[in-house]
């Protein structure tokens, strides 16, 4: 399931190795980008895909909420990874649109020592939109006025239609990287709707395995 904007803390990171002034790749990257592009090769592959072959028809267990519904077996290579996987991916893709609001995000300790430091010019910090001090939380647009633990009811894209699915208002946090004499986390607690009972984890299991 798509979300807006995305809460997933590897693409923050990812993100944040443009930063750094070299790019390296692990050993052996190369020689699978080259079996991606030649073979229908996979290495590992999800409980969803186990047995089947790239652009097969699988199905995850829930609805589109909770992450579940139907999709196609994918072959995808992770960038920096050497292993391919087989991934069954929902088609279409739900998008889920949870409109944030705008605002401050906590600085991490280092920063936030640094800055307090006596001296020390709070220009950057200033200017910016992160704080040093502990923020209430902010609410997406389906958990607005509601309190963690209350009822909620969430709107997904799914192709064409709009669908409507309840949930429960869940506490969690976002994070997202920015650079200050070196890389950050920066990170703010999130009132959001999520599903009472989202789909399992993904396992991922060598190809040819039984679990």
């Amino acid at each position: 399931m798509k979300t807006v904007p995305v809460l997933v803390l590897t693409a923050v990171l990812a993100g944040m190795a443009c930063v750094a002034a070299a790019d390296v790749l692990p050993p052996g990257y190369a020689r699978a980008q080259e079996r991606f592009a030649k073979t229908q090769a996979y290495d590992r592959t999800d409980q969803y895909c186990a047995g089947k072959a790239a652009d097969a028809a699988c199905v995850v267990p829930g609805n589109a909420f909770e992450g579940g519904g139907a999709g196609i077996c994918a072959r995808r290579l992770p960038r920096g990874e050497v292993q391919i996987d087989l991934l069954c991916e929902l088609r279409p893709e739900p998008v889920l649109e949870r409109d944030l609001p705008r605002g401050k995000f906590k600085a991490s300790a280092a920063t936030c020592e640094h800055m307090n430091r006596p001296g020390t010019n709070r220009g950057p910090l200033e200017a910016s939109d992160l704080v040093c001090e502990d923020l209430t939380p902010v609410h997406d647009r389906f958990c607005r006025d509601k309190k963690t633990g209350e009822p909620c009811q969430a709107e997904l894209r799914v192709g064409s239609g709009v669908q409507s699915f309840a949930g429960v208002c869940r506490q969690t946090t976002q994070i997202r990287g920015y650079y200050m004499q070196g890389n950050h986390l920066a990170e703010r607690r999130v009132v959001q709707c999520e599903p009472a009972n989202p789909t399992p984890q993904r396992e991922m299991r060598a190809a040819g395995s039984a679990r």
